[in-house]
């Protein structure tokens, strides 16, 4: 009967003449209704499968409809799944490229304000696949501060040295200060003596002054004080 059944779909006749022999049973073909035979299912092709993503993997569903053709006069339903979940993959996505951390930043002084350079690179991650580059200075130039230098102290100038007798040979003390500039923050303090003890002569004396100079010179010298001669009223520097 199924042979009969698709030979009868596949003529061009409008009137089909014979006997149909089958299952020991004799049909008239003229009379045969083709309407009364169970047509089973058959699934027609899966559609396109969109992605879940525009690149790299996702997942993607196919559909597919039972009607080719459909089920009819109690024939058979399509066997299998009407969708399915696959998962899809568009090829590699761009990356964008993102900046490393600054490097850390040299300092052109030891100490005091100087200038600085830091560094980063577009390899956090580098761009890819058509990705942009990084955006912004790959180098920064910045002031940096590394605190107050230390100072070294200097001597000023000596202080003017009086001398010890108004005439002849004498003794004078000069002295100096360590503030030209101060030391400071560690720095190292002045080198030397802060005072000079040095003879001095005023020219030659009076006879009679002489040998109250010359004691006046001797009292100079324990004391380190300048003493004023007593033979004169006034004393001189040198």
């Amino acid at each position: 009967m199924i042979d009969f059944i698709e030979w009868a779909r596949n003529q061009t006749r409008a009137n089909v003449i014979g006997i149909c022999h089958d299952f020991n049973t004799t049909t008239n073909i003229n009379s045969f209704n083709l309407t009364r035979c169970s047509v089973d299912g058959q699934w027609g092709s899966w559609s396109s499968s969109p992605c879940s993503v525009s690149c790299g993997e996702g997942i993607g569903n196919r559909q597919r409809i039972c009607d080719s053709p459909k089920p009819s006069v109690n024939g058979k339903d399509c066997v299998g799944p009407s969708m399915e979940t696959m998962i899809c993959n568009l090829g590699e996505c761009p990356v964008d490229g993102q900046w490393s951390s600054w490097s850390t930043t040299l300092c052109s002084v030891s100490c005091g304000d100087g200038i600085g350079n830091r560094q980063r690179n577009c390899d956090s991650p580098k761009p890819s696949v058509n990705g942009k580059d990084c955006v912004g200075p790959s180098m920064e130039t910045m002031i940096c501060n590394l605190g107050e230098c230390s100072v070294d102290g200097q001597w000023s100038s000596w202080s003017t040295s009086p001398c010890s007798v108004s005439c002849g040979d004498g003794i004078g003390n000069r002295q100096r200060i360590c503030d030209s500039p101060k030391p400071s923050v560690n720095g190292k303090d002045c080198v030397g003596p802060s005072m000079e003890t040095m003879t001095c002569n005023l020219g030659e004396c009076l006879e009679s002054c002489k040998e109250s100079d010359k004691k006046s010179a001797e009292k100079e010298a324990i004391s380190i004080e300048p003493t004023i001669s007593k033979c004169h009223n006034t004393q001189q520097a040198i």
